[in-house]
């Protein structure tokens, strides 16, 4: 229910470190995973990258670049 709100938390702490790129793998087997989808479009991640079958099902990976959010 707070995945948006988890989501902006990690990329604050995580720029903190100034750490330029963030990424998130998303793998679309486990239903509940694509509940972080809006959240990260919202925070400014873009999916960048498909891996057929990379997890239970596919990956897609997210980045957030430098400057973003």
């Amino acid at each position: 229910a707070d995945c948006v709100e988890n989501i902006a938390k990690h990329v604050r702490l995580i720029r903190q470190e100034a750490i330029p790129n963030i990424l998130f793998f998303m793998d679309l087997g486990p239903a509940w995973q694509a509940d972080f989808a809006p959240g990260l479009l919202r925070q400014g991640f873009k999916p960048c990258c498909l891996l057929p079958y990379g997890g239970e099902a596919d990956v897609i990976i997210f980045q957030l670049s430098e400057g973003a959010a």
